[in-house]
């Protein structure tokens, strides 16, 4: 999802959709803004391994993900910021 300015609601939309899908099965979230990310944080993950550990070769597995208490789902956070 993407949109041109920053600030519209992106992140508390994925989010929204993530619950209303995981009622219906299995979903995972990806969060791949690397500047500058809100999933993990509106989500109370705090600072977790993710995908750009996992693309800068620091991680070697996709095994880091990260299930949320709330959500009956998955998520992949971004990871520290590069």
């Amino acid at each position: 999802m993407t949109l041109a300015t920053g600030a519209e609601g992106k992140s508390t939309l994925a989010m929204n959709l993530t619950i209303a899908m995981s009622n219906i099965g299995k979903i995972l979230l990806l969060e791949v803004d690397l500047r500058k990310p809100s999933i993990s944080n509106n989500l109370t993950f705090g600072k977790t391994l993710g995908l750009s550990n996992n693309l800068s070769g620091e991680v070697k597995v996709l095994s880091d993900v990260v299930k949320h208490r709330i959500m009956a789902n998955k998520n992949y956070t971004s990871g520290s910021i590069p």
